[in-house]
């Protein structure tokens, strides 16, 4: 407790860049390793099973004999196929590996800059320290926004780039002329179709 403190309270701006660049190393970095690690985990197990269930079925209805005795065995193989196959098309489990793995990557690449920019600043410069500092928070938060974003957009069914709609309050001006470019809330209904159009 009291190390995470006097990370907390450095005394100098050297101090803090120096203590920030280990909490990197510490929490941001090992969650990523962690995340990628258990994606593909994740991934080998579920891509396995599909590929061994699939190719055991092949085998056990070559070799059998009388399928009747593995009857069981050759409904149960390609239903384990299908499920390992539709958990991993539903978890999306390829794409979030590769955003984690990217994110790891972009975390490793900014503690190794940040590194090099603390050996290299002089140290005396406690403004270069602050400026380095505050640089690598925003990129650090940079790369949050965008692996919250990403990742929302591969699990979501609506991408959260797509703006919700206007309101009608905010679709017409308080004199009541429409606010230019506000998509029409109005739709005509055809119940012939059963949808809007």
């Amino acid at each position: 407790m009291e190390k995470r403190m006097a990370a907390q309270l450095a005394e100098t701006p050297k101090e803090a860049f120096g203590n920030y660049i280990r909490e990197l190393e510490d929490s941001y970095l090992r969650w990523y390793a962690r995340a990628s690690y258990c994606n593909k985990i994740l991934f080998v197990v579920l891509q396995g099973t599909a590929i061994v269930a699939g190719l055991g079925t092949a085998v056990i209805a070559g070799k059998a004999s009388d399928l009747e005795d593995s009857r069981f065995v050759l409904v149960l193989l390609p239903l384990l196929a299908a499920f390992a196959t539709g958990l991993l098309e539903q978890t999306r489990v390829r794409q979030v590996l590769a955003l984690r793995e990217n994110g790891r990557e972009q975390v490793q690449r900014l503690i190794s800059d940040a590194k090099a920019a603390y050996a290299a600043a002089p140290r005396d410069a406690d403004q270069n320290f602050t400026q380095l500092h505050m640089k690598l928070v925003d990129e650090i938060s940079r790369i949050e926004r965008q692996q919250a974003f990403n990742v929302l957009s591969i699990v979501s069914a609506r991408p959260p780039e797509q703006p919700a709609l206007k309101t009608r309050e905010k679709e017409h001006q308080e004199d009541g002329r429409p606010v230019e470019g506000a998509p029409s809330l109005r739709k005509r209904w055809s119940w012939s179709r059963g949808a809007p159009r």
